[in-house]
């Protein structure tokens, strides 16, 4: 017998009653066994609350959100819901589905535009549909059967992805950085356009510190391991920020050999830097990689004749060799500008990163 997906009801407590005239055509299913049912009300007394949602979130196959100006207005739904229940559909294959309840701007929310809203034709529940909100429930209950009959939502059991995964990761020297990111939607759609493309060899993102150059690129990088790389077959990541800027003395002999070895070269000791640089180049590119280079402005100069030359010589020639030829991108975080990749305007890009907006600074404050 084919097990039951779980259905966990996302919504905000503004529209509960939306959630309980929407919980009749689910649990009249529950009681044939067909799926069962979760929302936050299902919570014990005296339990860790938040420990059970995110367990229902982990145990759940559908996810159905009721979506009104006041469920896209709550921290919680937006911030720690929403997010959790998007890298499941992205990883594991969850049917999710937005219900619109009551009229809002939805359509201006870049993770909901994209995906179908039921009901649909940009109808609301409770204007276009009124005393008759049993249609728009039933439609809902339809297309949860409708994945669970095609055998396609069963515990356990994911979506084969589009990519195989990547041969080799490793990113555990990039910063942990914060979940939010305001304000970027427009630099995280280049970034997808410039990975499928193939376009652009190297991108740089510029500017002062604070402003998120590195959240960006993990977030960027997140949503790439949810679809396995997409396509990547390495994935290398390493941060400078730990060894100092200004005029303390700096070098990329740590990362050159440490690169080298990971990429495989049978002999990285006995090299000059460009060598060095120039076999690591070779290694990088001979298959689809990401390379992901955070925080490079400790390895450029500050002096004002050349400010922004890399200074180190393995690093220099590997980043220009990629600029030439680079079957995958190179990523790069610095305050600034890489004068190096001058000469290569048409397959490098660089990215001045300004201050969030303002309509995006007061989301980041809305509670």
């Amino acid at each position: 017998m084919m097990p039951s997906p779980s259905v966990f009801i996302s919504y905000s407590h503004k529209d509960e009653i939306w959630k309980d005239r929407l919980r009749p055509h689910l649990a009249m299913l529950e009681k044939e066994g067909r799926l069962t049912i979760w929302d936050d009300r299902s919570i014990d007394a005296g339990a860790t609350w938040y420990d059970e949602i995110k367990k229902a979130m982990d145990d759940a196959e559908v996810a159905v959100c009721l979506i009104s100006a006041d469920y896209l207005a709550s921290d919680f739904c937006v911030k720690e819901e929403i997010p959790y229940l998007l890298e499941r559909r992205r990883s594991a294959g969850m049917l999710f589905i937005p219900v619109l309840i009551r009229p809002c701007a939805w359509k201006a929310i870049g993770w909901l535009k994209a995906i179908q809203m039921l009901p649909r034709d940009g109808k609301a529940v409770a204007t276009d549909f009124k005393d008759d909100w049993d249609t728009p429930f039933t439609q809902v209950v339809e297309q949860i059967l409708s994945v669970h009959d095609q055998s396609i939502v069963k515990r356990g059991m994911t979506p084969r992805p589009r990519w195989s995964p990547p041969e080799k990761v490793d990113i555990d020297r990039l910063p942990v950085t914060g979940k939010e990111l305001f304000g970027r939607q427009n630099e995280l759609k280049l970034l997808d356009e410039v990975w499928e493309t193939g376009e652009v060899n190297v991108i740089s993102f510029v500017a002062w510190g604070g402003v998120g150059k590195t959240t960006l690129v993990n977030r960027w990088r997140e949503q790439l391991a949810a679809d396995n790389y997409r396509g990547a077959r390495r994935v290398f990541a390493w941060s400078f920020y730990s060894q100092g800027t200004g005029e303390r003395v700096t070098s990329a002999d740590h990362f050159i050999a440490e690169a080298l070895k990971w990429f495989g070269d049978p002999d990285s000791t006995q090299a000059s830097p460009w060598d060095k640089g120039q076999r690591l180049a070779d290694l990088v590119r001979s298959q689809k990689t990401l390379l992901l280079l955070d925080g490079m402005e400790p390895l450029q100069s500050h002096l004002d004749f050349e400010r922004g030359k890399i200074k180190d010589p393995a690093l220099a020639l590997l980043v220009t060799e990629l600029a030439k030829e680079n079957p995958g991108l190179c990523v790069i975080t610095t305050r600034e500008p890489v004068i190096d990749l001058a000469e290569f305007p048409e397959i490098t890009q660089q990215v001045d990163l300004e201050q969030i907006s303002a309509e995006a600074g007061r989301a980041s404050l809305r509670v």
